[in-house]
């Protein structure tokens, strides 16, 4: 339920305190990551994007023939045969995406008698845009778990789907590990995610670097979680004292491997049902505050068994903004950005009153986008299990 100002404002009854405090919020890095364009204006609502398939061999063995030779003649030259190559595309059909966001209600009349109500509005304003931005971060990043290939860490091997919209129906019975992210790796690359003509991740001399975003606590325990990679570091890291990386802090960005690691504070968290699969786990709730309401991490995103890892390619899809069109008339200037424009009047208020001196005021900020899927089977989500309780203990005696 939207609030008005008399209400998420403190109204001045004793002498308080100036200064106003706001908690800082997680930083996420898929706002950056992700391409953006624009939607083309004036085409219609759906768009079509294309993108030419390889051709390859469909033998590895193609029938070469040896020319003969005989009397002087060689018998074979003129008979030439030739294999049909084959060519084409896919095509993928897309439209643009909406969301619209209201801030709170806002009465003129109660500012008079509230406490700093400029700084209290200026720090909800500042909230309001940390807002928009969350939203375009949820938004990219899931778009771009459900265009990218689904993996599931399980023994033996890393069962994946590719094309897929949902993730394989296999609970998850393993950490993240090396060997899991090396398969992952090796896919990428045959599928052409490395290709120099893609100007973005280069098969080199030394091999490719795929960016992943990784929770804190998963990125650690790849040093720890397997006994045998464990020795590996330790032996190949002795001398180094703290910058050892089995002492490496939380959240370090930093490369192994095949793999540039960006620390994600809340990656995405699952639980496994049967029957429905994996269903992520919503990581905010809205609770209440002395007025109004605050938000709060779920107890139910603390406790989810199952996490994911995303390992990003900006070409799994290009974000298009919709261009506003006038179409020649008069209209207010419209950004589809997640710009926070306020308005005043009595339809924007919850009970439609009549406001002719427009003491009612309001934010609203619209956010449009495409989503361009160009190619999909350069990113991957892996599911892993979080093992919460693994814990290491030390016990205690007593003489």
């Amino acid at each position: 339920m939207a609030l008005t100002a008399f209400d998420a404002i403190r109204i001045a009854t004793e002498s308080l305190p100036n200064t106003i405090h706001r908690k800082a919020s997680w930083r996420s890095p898929w706002l950056n990551l992700v391409q953006r364009g624009t939607f083309a204006k004036n085409k219609g609502a759906n768009q079509t994007t294309f993108v030419i398939g390889n051709t390859e061999p469909t033998a590895n063995a193609e029938g070469w023939t040896s020319l003969s030779q005989s009397n002087n003649i060689i018998t074979t030259m003129c008979s030439s045969s030739y294999t049909d190559v084959d060519v084409g595309y896919n095509e993928v059909t897309y439209a643009p995406r909406r969301l619209g966001l209201a801030g709170p209600i806002i009465c003129k009349e109660t500012l008079g008698f509230a406490h700093n109500p400029v700084q209290f509005l200026g720090q909800y304003i500042n909230e309001l845009t940390k807002r928009a931005k969350r939203t375009w971060e949820l938004e990219y990043r899931n778009i771009f778990i459900t265009l990218a290939n689904k993996a599931v860490c399980r023994p033996g091997e890393l069962n994946y789907n590719t094309g897929q919209t949902a993730f394989p129906q296999l609970a998850a019975t393993s950490q993240l590990t090396w060997d899991y992210l090396d398969e992952a790796a090796q896919n990428l690359i045959q599928d052409g995610a490395t290709d120099a003509d893609q100007e973005n991740i280069e098969l080199g001399p030394d091999g490719p670097v795929f960016p992943i975003i990784c929770g804190l606590q998963a990125k650690q325990r790849l040093f720890t979680n397997v006994q045998a990679k464990r020795d590996d570091v330790r032996f190949a890291q002795m001398g180094e004292g703290d910058k050892s990386l089995l002492f490496r802090r939380l959240g370090a960005t930093d490369t192994h491997k095949n793999f540039r690691f960006i620390p994600d504070v809340l990656p995405p968290r699952y639980n496994f049902i049967n029957g429905a699969g994996y269903v992520e786990v919503n990581t905010w709730e809205m609770v209440a505050g002395s007025q109004g309401t605050v938000a709060q991490i779920t107890s139910a995103y603390k406790n989810a068994l199952y996490e994911g890892a995303v390992i990003f390619h900006p070409q799994v899809f290009t974000s298009e903004i919709v261009s506003p069109d006038d179409g020649g008339l008069d209209w207010n200037p419209t950004n589809y950005m997640g710009e926070w424009v306020w308005k005043t009047g009595g339809e924007i208020s919850t009970t439609y009153q009549f406001d002719p001196l427009r003491k009612y005021g309001r934010h609203f900020a619209e956010f449009m986008h495409a989503a361009n899927p160009v190619f999909p089977n350069y990113g991957y989500t892996i599911i892993y299990k979080r093992c919460p309780n693994d814990v290491g203990t030390a016990s205690c005696s007593y003489s």
